[in-house]
């Protein structure tokens, strides 16, 4: 038991190193299925979503990008990065008033 455990665990960060790996490449989309594959293994790792979202808003995929940026929020309602890059999504979607909320619960986080 202890033993699976490990390995989950192990194989979960080899997987987030790879998937960083490529992004400091510069290889994003290449990284994208390594983060989808964790985030299938762990909802929750608001750090895989996070970079996955930022991939998307990069690639000018907003929809996606917000869809990420809106659970990490709902996860962690104090992720500042989370509120600035879905600002930046719906700011890019000319949702502007969406956008200035978000830029104003970001700098509300203490």
């Amino acid at each position: 038991m202890v033993g699976d455990i490990q390995k989950d665990l192990e194989k979960r960060v080899k997987t987030f190193d790879l998937a960083i790996s490529l992004i400091n490449k510069g290889k994003d989309r290449e990284a994208i299925p390594h983060l989808k594959r964790l985030l299938e293994l762990e909802p929750t790792n608001t750090g895989a979503r996070y970079y996955l979202g930022s991939i998307f808003l990069e690639q000018d995929e907003l929809a996606r990008a917000a869809y990420h940026f809106n659970i990490i929020i709902k996860l962690d309602p104090r992720y500042v990065a989370a509120y600035y890059k879905l600002g930046l999504a719906y700011e890019k979607q000319g949702k502007i008033e969406e956008a200035r909320n978000c830029f104003e619960n970001a700098v509300k986080i203490p």
